[in-house]
């Protein structure tokens, strides 16, 4: 089993991938590392922050919570030196991008700078050569905006 590091690990994609890996018992240790960030004006009023609940059916045990920014590169290679993964899903973005709402300097530096911050504090944190897969989720990527 397997020590494995979700970015955007709060958010919906990092939830749902985190509760999947440990039900299936494919992994020892998820490492959920999230900003915090809310994209969404809590003034409106069906807002309502799902964080608390999309961790309810997640074994307390089997996860642990960080909280960085994946653009802060520091932050990135001291996770990574501090929990040695082996496996790295990098699910960090925007929320509920979408075109109309999407600052393009914002988009880039949420997803294709905070990928090169991931990449450049995996290779410097992996001497031995432990972590074995990256996988990239993107929303604006699928979306078409970047």
């Amino acid at each position: 089993m397997k020590n494995i590091l979700i970015t955007g690990g709060l958010g919906f994609i990092g939830t749902k991938l985190a509760e999947k890996l440990i039900s299936k018992k494919l992994v020892k240790q998820c490492v959920l590392l999230d900003n915090f960030g809310g994209y969404i004006n809590p003034s409106f009023d069906n807002f309502r922050d799902y964080r608390k609940l999309r961790l309810k059916k997640i074994k307390k045990n089997k996860f642990v919570i960080e909280r960085a920014d994946t653009n802060n590169f520091k932050s990135v290679l001291k996770i990574m030196e501090k929990y040695k993964p082996e496996i790295v899903f990098h699910t960090a973005a925007l929320p509920l991008a979408k075109v109309s709402n999407v600052n393009a300097d914002e988009a880039k530096q949420g997803s294709i700078d905070s990928t090169v911050n991931l990449i450049d504090a995996i290779n410097l944190s992996n001497k031995k050569k432990s972590l074995n897969v990256l996988f990239i989720f993107h929303q604006v990527w699928f979306m078409g905006i970047l």
